[in-house]
This record gives structure tokens, C-alpha cells and sequence, in this order.
């Protein structure tokens, strides 16, 4: 005997029937409300009809919910599962008797604030739907859809019925569309054109007259949806700006060309391509598009349009200025201080400017077009002219300086450069040749080159003035102290071996005298050889050579080096720098009267800089000659691809700054 007790669940009945100790939960639609008797098509008539509506019922739920591509799960109030359909298994991987054994927080996460939210509706309406995330039983993490009901059966137990639906597929086809929707805007926002779409008020029949038709669209259509680029080429900042835009604003109904425009628009089936407009920007100024749209028609209406657009003010600008620099341009080629002509593969001169009839000593053109170029060079030239003619027909440029022929009998140098000619068609048809008088600067390179020689010469001289000097400061110094020691250990050494009794105190002063005279030998040594700069290193050796000074002179000797690297250098110019700054502080002692002198070192790019300054009393620089010790530095200086400069004014100090330019190995 079936017992049926009914509960509402959004507007259907939700009918408990029991039979002993089997229940069935069925949900039916009713066609009544609450305070109605039950319609025909309700009722029942007798047991024997209730058991047929109640079993035919419980066979379609039961093939509904086992054939089900949804999991579905029946479950108590603590999350117990009572019943579950194959779906389910499939869906999270368990055995049905695994699955009964777990609780619903053990295949979906509870963690998720979406999934809370939707229990606590549930709890409120008696229903909920949301999104949560699955857990299979290897671990796997999968998104569903959960609609979830409570019901209180006939015991008075509290019942969930949930569905679950694997929505991977319908999150990757949202994903995929929400990137390609993000790859539009991208597109739209990122592309050099503007791209633009234009709505009407309202929509208007296409048939409408073509007048009438344009003149509505003049002032009920506005710019609805643009990229930013769209909003720059009016002078704004971003689409925003223009959103809303009148297109009377932008097009101006005044131009005759806008009207050609539109009538083209509305005549060619709503589309256009490669259509000029001329329009204004914000600020009133003049503009040219290049123009694609397209007309959104829908039941024989007119509703928008999209299009895009390319500003090509400047190319059309361009082509103006185009017109007026061809016209120019045989002008400037007239007017050019160099010799401009064309040459076929033959060598025959076919054009010529007015300064290349110069060059040719030609009275007019007739002298020149029609000759063969080799008729205006010497001889010896002539293997290297037709070498280059081969060359720029074969798609090569060509240089080359040669004496030019005069027909009158005179001559000038030349350095032409020539490259190849081509038509609208890419084909090699001449030679263009663009050549200029370099007579004056054969000239000039003539006189360096005799400059050189002769400060090659000042350089040689000031080297072999530079070793005098080394010998007589050499000669002196023997001479006049070392020389004098060792006579006088002489003398003490010849008493004491007159003496019939040694005479230990003459051996004495005389070895004395000796030790004195090895010492001064290997001082002056030191002054002479150049230094083991690749064993000590640089800095070592200068810090030695201002020890020496400071032992014998009061001069102050400090020594900077700023960021410099002396393992850069080669052995060379550590030598170099070494003798520079001996000569230097030589002369300092010698001249400059100073108590301290600075040596700095600093580097900018591959540029050495040293800079050698006093606080002597310093010179006219303009009135004092360069003496040998500066000419030794300078030279040293050039030598090693350098200059040396002297700033100095009287009371002022003395400052020499040497530069090497590529110091590095």
C-alpha cells in the first residue's frame, strides 16, 4: 500500500510514496495551485491507478537518473551519500561502493567562498545553483556546475538532491572565447589604422531616397565605438573623447568630396574601399583619410556601419610637394656646384648639367651629349673608367679620382662616384654619375703631406736635441761629482800605500768615497734606463720617481688615478708616460718654483688623459717658445698616436694635459 505525502518545491510537488520500507521520491508538475482540487489529469482514481502513476513514475526517474550524463548524488544532511548514479562514478573515478563511503567535501572543494555562498542561499530558498571545483580520486581539480535541492521526506529527514556537471569543456570554449574577444580588442587597440563604428539614431529603410538617406545620416549618426588610434587622428587623447561624436563633426557636409564619398557609400551596396574623405580635427585643422566601410543591413534596414581609416594627409601633402620638386628639380641640378650626368653602357654621355660643361671646358651641350666619356680624361685613367662603367651595369657602385680633359687644353682633378640608373621597372639603364673638382684638395694633401715632413724633421731634431741633453746632463754629472769622488778616493788609497805602516783609516774613507761613487753610478742609471714598467707596473715606478724627488727637493708630489686600469696599456706607452712625467716634474723643478705638483690620470671611453699641474709661478704661454724638454714630450705624445697642450699664465701655474686617444692593447 503506497502512502504519498506531497511537499512544494518551486511551484512542482515533490511527492514522497511509500511502500513498506521502500521509498520513492518523485517530482511531479502540477497543473493546480495549493487552494485548487486536483485537475482530472492529477487525480487518481483508485489504489490499483495510483500504483501504475507511482511505478511508471519511479521507472522513467530511475532511467532518467541512470542514463544521466550528470552525476547525481541523494544525500542526508551531513553530507552522507544514499544514492548516487553512474554518472557520478565516471565523473570523479570511484567504485559505487567507494563513492557511498565518502561525504560530499571529499570530491568538492569546500573552500571556495562561491561554493559557501551558494549553501547558505540553499539554506534560505530550499535551492541553489553554482560553480565549484570538483576532486577526482587521483587528485585531479576539474570545474562543475552544482543545482542542489532539500527536501524533508516522510520520517521527517532532512534530504539533498544534487546534480554535478563536468562544465571543462563549456570553461575552455569560455575561455577561448573571452581570449579571442581579448585578441579583437588587442587588434582594434594596437592596429595602426582607426577603426570605427558609426550608429544611427535610428534605423532607416534602405529604400529610402537617396537625399533623404544621406541628409539623416548627417545628423543622426554618431561615432558609437572607435580605437584610440581613431580618437589621435582628431586630436584627442583616447576613444573615449569621441564617443558620442556627431558625424557632422568629423566629415564636413561642406566639402564637395564628402558628398562623392557617401553617394558612393550608399550606391555601391553599403561598401566602399579606398575611398578619400577630407575632414577637420578638434583643433580645425585639414585632414585626409583613405577610407574602407561597410553597412550593417538587417531586415531591409540600415542600422550602423563599420569601418577603418588611414591618415594620409602627409602622403598627400607629399604628393603636392611631389609635383612642385619636379619641377625644382632640373633647377637645383642646373644650380649644383658638382657635375651630374648620365652615362649609357657605352660610355656615351647622354645628359650633362651646366657645371659638368664647365668642368669639360664646353661652350654648350652639343660638345659634350653624344661623347664618349673616355674623351675627357687622360690616358691612364681610362682601364679604371670602363672598369667602373662594367661594375654599376652589373648593379655595383663604383669611386674613383681622375684627371679630367679639358677641350680647351686645361686640367683638373676629379673624384666621381657612380651608381646605377633605374627605370619603373627596376632595369639598369644608365650610369648617374656625380662628380666634383678636388683640385684644391690634391692641393692641400700635397702641403700636409710636406707639413708632415717637415714636422717629422722638428720631431727627429727634438729627439737627437733630447738625447744631447741626456748625454750632457750624463757628462756633467761624471764629470763634476762622480768623477771628484773617485779622484779623492784615489788620493786616500795612494797615502795610504806610502806609508810603510797600513793606514787603516785612508782604506776606510777611501772605500767610503767608492760606496758614495756606486751609489751616484747607479742613481744616474736609474735616470737613464728606462724602468722595468712590466714587472713594477706604472704606478709603482711613478711613485718610486716622486719618492726620489721628494728626498732631494721640497716640491709636494701627489699622483690621482680615476678609474684608470694601467693593465690596458701596452708596454710602449707605459714607457711614454713615465718619460712625460719625468721631463715634466724635471722642469717644474727646474722652472716652476712650485711647492706642489699634481699628476692625475683619467680615462672617457678608450681616451687616456693625463694631466701633470703646479702651483709655480707660471708663463705667458703665447710669449715663451716651446724649450727641448716640451718638444721631447710632445714628440713622445705623437709617437704614440697622442697630442700634448701647455695652459698657463703668469702667477697662475702651469697645467700640461697629454691625451692618447686609443690607449687600450
Amino acid at each position: 500500500m503506497y502512502r504519498i505525502y506531497p511537499k512544494y518545491i518551486y511551484g512542482n510537488r515533490f511527492v514522497v510514496a511509500r511502500n513498506g520500507n521502500c521509498t520513492y521520491n518523485i517530482l511531479i508538475k502540477l497543473t493546480m495551485k495549493r487552494s485548487s482540487k486536483p485537475t482530472a489529469a492529477a487525480s487518481v482514481a483508485s489504489p490499483n491507478g495510483l500504483r501504475f502513476l507511482l511505478t511508471g513514475t519511479e521507472g522513467k526517474y530511475r532511467s532518467i537518473v541512470e542514463n544521466s550524463i550528470h552525476a547525481f548524488f541523494l544525500t542526508l544532511g551531513d553530507g552522507s551519500i544514499l544514492e548516487i548514479n553512474n554518472a557520478a562514478c565516471r565523473m570523479f573515478g570511484y567504485t559505487p561502493a567507494e563513492l557511498k563511503k565518502l561525504k560530499r567535501l571529499d570530491f568538492i572543494d569546500h573552500n571556495d567562498p562561491q561554493l559557501l555562498a551558494a549553501l547558505e542561499l540553499r539554506e534560505k530558498n530550499g535551492f541553489a545553483m553554482t560553480e565549484a571545483t570538483g576532486i577526482r580520486k587521483d587528485g585531479e581539480r576539474f570545474p562543475v556546475e552544482i543545482a542542489s535541492a532539500f527536501f524533508i521526506d516522510t520520517d521527517g529527514i532532512r534530504k539533498t538532491s544534487t546534480t554535478v556537471t563536468d562544465i571543462t569543456e563549456r570553461r575552455k570554449i569560455k575561455q577561448a572565447i573571452e581570449e579571442s574577444e581579448q585578441r579583437y580588442r588587442m587588434f582594434v587597440q594596437q592596429s595602426s589604422e582607426g577603426i570605427w563604428r558609426i550608429d544611427l539614431d535610428k534605423a532607416i529603410p534602405t529604400d529610402t531616397p537617396l537625399e533623404e538617406m544621406i541628409d539623416y545620416c548627417y545628423h543622426n549618426a554618431r561615432v558609437a565605438e572607435c580605437n584610440d588610434n581613431f580618437a589621435r587622428m582628431y586630436g584627442f587623447e583616447k576613444a573615449a573623447d569621441v564617443i558620442g561624436m556627431p558625424l557632422s563633426q568629423v566629415l564636413p557636409e561642406s566639402n564637395p568630396c564628402n558628398m562623392h564619398y557617401l553617394l558612393k557609400f550608399f550606391t555601391n551596396g553599403f561598401k566602399v574601399v579606398d575611398e578619400i574623405s577630407y575632414e577637420t580635427d578638434k583643433d580645425g585643422n585639414q585632414l585626409v583619410f583613405l577610407n574602407n566601410m561597410i553597412g550593417i543591413v538587417e531586415n531591409g534596414h540600415l542600422k550602423r556601419a563599420w569601418g577603418t581609416q588611414r591618415n594620409i594627409t602627409k602622403q598627400k601633402q607629399a604628393e603636392m610637394a611631389l609635383a612642385e620638386s619636379e619641377n625644382k628639380l632640373s633647377t637645383i641640378i642646373s644650380a649644383m656646384p658638382e657635375c651630374v650626368k648620365l652615362v649609357d653602357r657605352n660610355g656615351t654621355i647622354l645628359q650633362i648639367n651646366p657645371l659638368g660643361l664647365q668642368m669639360a671646358e664646353a661652350d654648350n651641350m652639343t660638345e659634350v651629349v653624344g661623347k664618349n666619356v673616355l674623351a675627357f680624361s687622360t690616358p691612364e685613367y681610362h682601364e679604371g673608367l670602363l672598369q667602373i662603367l662594367s661594375d654599376v651595369f652589373n648593379g655595383q657602385e663604383g669611386k674613383m679620382v681622375y684627371r679630367i680633359k679639358g677641350l680647351k687644353g686645361g686640367s683638373i682633378w676629379a673624384e666621381t662616384h657612380c651608381v646605377p640608373f633605374r627605370n619603373a621597372a627596376n632595369e639598369i639603364t644608365a650610369l648617374l654619375a656625380v662628380t666634383r673638382d678636388i683640385t684644391e684638395k690634391i692641393k692641400l694633401e700635397n702641403s700636409l703631406n710636406e707639413e708632415r715632413k717637415i714636422r717629422h724633421k722638428q720631431i727627429t731634431r727634438a729627439v737627437i736635441n733630447g738625447q744631447e741633453k741626456e748625454r750632457l746632463q750624463l757628462g756633467q754629472e761624471l764629470h763634476d761629482n762622480i768623477n771628484q769622488v773617485l779622484a779623492s778616493a784615489k788620493l786616500y788609497l795612494e797615502r795610504a800605500l806610502k806609508d810603510e805602516k797600513p793606514r787603516p783609516d785612508l782604506v776606510a774613507e777611501g772605500k767610503t768615497l767608492l760606496d758614495y761613487a756606486m751609489a751616484e753610478i747607479r742613481k744616474l742609471s736609474k735616470t737613464l734606463l728606462p724602468p722595468s714598467l712590466n714587472d713594477k707596473g706604472l704606478q709603482p715606478a711613478l711613485e718610486e720617481l716622486a719618492a726620489h724627488i721628494r728626498q732631494v727637493n721640497d716640491l709636494c708630489i701627489r699622483i690621482e688615478w680615476n678609474g684608470v686600469n694601467e693593465n690596458e696599456f701596452s708596454g710602449d706607452l707605459k714607457l711614454t708616460v713615465f718619460r712625460i712625467v719625468q721631463e715634466q716634474l724635471n722642469n717644474i723643478i727646474k722652472h716652476a718654483e712650485a711647492k706642489e705638483a699634481v699628476i692625475a690620470f683619467h680615462r672617457r671611453d678608450e681616451a687616456l688623459f693625463l694631466s701633470i699641474k703646479d702651483n709655480g709661478v707660471g708663463f705667458d704661454t703665447s710669449q715663451k717658445k716651446n724649450g727641448v724638454g716640451l718638444r721631447n714630450i710632445c714628440s713622445r705624445a705623437e709617437l704614440n698616436n697622442g697630442y700634448a697642450s701647455v695652459h698657463s699664465e703668469p702667477g697662475e701655474g702651469c697645467e700640461l694635459l697629454v691625451c692618447f686617444p686609443h690607449s687600450q692593447k
